[in-house]
């Protein structure tokens, strides 16, 4: 597809098969005409992001308008990779949601701090289709995130002003 598309760019930053095959699954019967490009490590999303080699087309990976990114992720984590995002001008306004399958008590702190817009855990429908709603928010002009803690099961949507 050209860059001239229907909506938005999502950069996807996630090593697990499965769980890109359930996003893709829960975007598809919500409707979201999404541009998705996925990429399977932290190292490898720093690259799509500056547009180093392998995506140097811009045509065909254009920059995105939001990054839904994985913590445990190979070569660079994703908290990293969040860190790098805010201190690079060019980068430094994206969007980014975290999402993990990890239960670590400080890990919504740590998005937050870091200027993500919400912390996902990953594991049932429920929660993947509250992402997907909380994404499209953020690309059609919302600000609603979701810091709820690590072991809560529903999220709490919270206004960043």
């Amino acid at each position: 597809m050209s860059a001239t598309h229907a909506g938005p760019t999502i950069l996807i930053v996630e090593d697990c098969a499965d769980d890109l095959e359930l996003l893709r699954i829960a975007m598809k019967n919500m409707l979201l005409l999404w541009q998705l490009r996925f990429v399977e490590d932290g190292e490898a999303a720093i690259g799509y992001l500056t547009g180093a080699e392998r995506f140097a087309d811009r045509n065909a990976n254009p920059f995105p308008e939001l990054v839904l990114l994985d913590i445990r992720l190979p070569k660079v984590d994703g908290f990293q990779v969040l860190e790098w995002i805010r201190t690079m001008p060019e980068c430094n306004s994206l969007k980014v949601f975290v999402w993990t399958g990890s239960e670590h008590p400080n890990y919504p702190d740590q998005a937050k701090q870091l200027g993500a817009l919400g912390f996902f855990m990953k594991g049932g429908l429920a929660r993947l289709r509250e992402l997907v709603i909380c994404m499209n928010s953020a690309v059609t002009g919302g600000a609603e995130g979701n810091f709820g803690s690590a072991d809560e099961a529903a999220a709490v949507p919270v206004s960043h002003g």
